[in-house]
């Protein structure tokens, strides 16, 4: 405009033609330079088993190169000939591009569209087909809406072939690690089944042999005996644990819940404990409310629970151990929170911790023994009951509290320990619950 070209009552349709120029540019040879940039072009897909080339590309690449020329030709020829006609049947040629962008994604798709817009800007500049006899304003509205659904109808199809094509990988590495998982599982279940017969005859002989079954034993030996049928029992203990992951993960464990007293349960799990920590210097405070509190549960399976969390508290710790544990009832839910003065679990491991075989990084922790399994274990079984187990809070350095919370019983449970300060127990205080449940 400044140098006369353009006259200022045509300022803005002049700009309005270049910036619609500009934009199809950006629509049509853009996505065209960026899929010749990607990592992984879209040509060729190598399709089946075919016979290599040497030196080059095998026989199944060159045909589909050979294809996509193809159908690159076939493409102009049939623009070409749509737009020498004057019936407007240009949209005509819209499936072919289709067919490109389908085989060949975003590669093929860029090709196809900017030869068909090619062909379409030389015929609107000579004037045929559908352009006979337009203005040069209904030229432009013409060529530019043609451009823009060839564009968009080949770029949309291309994202949607590849978006299946990755999720259709996406959904073949997954079988391909659920079959892995399952098959690891078989494994893990029958090495540990297959251990733990010779382990068990190892443990037993050693046993006998220590205690003078077989005949006085020298003292230069009982020592040796004491470090390997200790290591034997650690062995016995991780073989456990596999078969006892396996199971969770197969849903096969045992059901044979009874009516338990949770109090008495926990009450037994803070003795068993007590022994281990007299030996660290530990502290281990429980609080149980003065009422039963009723489940349905495998005492068993729900010690190793409390089993796990105990030692947990007591193994991962830089300062003297102290543990709280606390039972309540809450609603229609036992509760049993174990509270620890440990490291602490960041906010993003709260639930890795309860992966298979997770183990903490921290050099300060590395000679701690263990499978990593504990914790997967424990929350298998408290799910196993209709419960569940979970980090309630975790502070850096100044400990962790684990909840397990397990359903309420209605029923009146068979053996219920009567909460005391007998001699050789474990001292507990006897508090009121927060929340008073209705047990029939």
């Amino acid at each position: 405009m400044l140098s006369a070209s353009v006259v200022a009552a045509n300022f803005w349709s002049t700009w309005t033609v270049w910036w619609t120029g500009d934009a199809m540019g950006v629509l049509l040879v853009a996505p065209l330079l960026l899929s010749l940039r990607a990592p992984t072009p879209a040509l060729p897909r190598k399709r089946g088993r075919e016979s290599s080339l040497a030196g080059g590309w095998n026989m199944g690449q060159w045909r589909r190169g050979l294809e996509l020329a193809g159908l690159l030709a076939a493409t102009g020829l049939v623009t070409y000939l749509l737009f020498q006609s004057r019936l407007g049947l240009q949209y005509v040629m819209l499936p072919l591009i289709m067919i490109t962008a389908w085989r060949f994604g975003l590669l093929g798709a860029s090709m196809a569209a900017l030869i068909a817009s090619g062909i379409a800007i030389w015929s609107a500049i000579q004037g045929t087909g559908p352009f006979f006899s337009e203005t040069l304003l209904e030229k432009m509205v013409t060529l530019q809406v043609f451009n823009v659904s060839v564009a968009l109808t080949s770029f949309l199809l291309a994202c949607f072939v590849e978006a299946r094509e990755r999720q259709e990988e996406m959904s073949r590495l997954y079988a391909s690690a659920q079959h892995g998982n399952e098959e690891k599982t078989r494994f893990l279940h029958m090495a540990a089944h297959e251990l733990r017969t010779p382990i068990t005859v190892v443990m037993g002989y050693l046993s006998m042999m220590s205690d003078g079954t077989f005949g006085s034993v020298p003292d230069a030996w009982r020592r040796p005996f004491e470090t390997l049928l200790g290591k034997t029992r650690e062995l016995n203990a991780i073989v456990a644990d596999l078969l006892e992951a396996s199971r969770i993960e197969a849903k096969a464990l045992p059901r044979s819940h009874d009516q338990l007293d949770l109090r008495s349960v926990v009450q037994d799990a803070s003795e068993r404990a007590r022994a281990r920590a007299n030996l660290l210097g530990a502290e281990i405070d429980t609080l149980l409310p003065s009422n039963p509190v009723p489940i349905e549960a495998d005492e068993k399976q729900l010690g190793r629970i409390l089993d796990n969390l105990i030692n947990n508290g007591l193994s991962y710790t830089t300062r003297r151990p102290q543990l709280s544990i606390r039972v309540s009832s809450e609603g229609d839910r036992a509760m049993v929170r174990v509270a620890d003065n440990g490291a602490g679990v960041a906010e993003s491991e709260r639930e890795r911790v309860f992966e298979r075989f997770h183990r903490t990084t921290d050099p300060a922790f590395r000679n701690v023994a263990g499978t990593g399994l504990g914790l997967f274990i424990g929350r298998g079984l408290a799910e196993g009951h209709g419960g569940t187990l979970t980090i309630e809070s975790s502070t850096p350095e100044k400990g962790t509290v684990f909840a397990l919370a397990l359903p309420l019983s209605l029923a009146e449970p068979a053996r219920v320990t009567e909460v005391s300060s007998e001699s050789g127990r474990p001292p507990n205080r006897v508090e009121e619950p927060a929340v008073e449940a209705s047990v029939a």
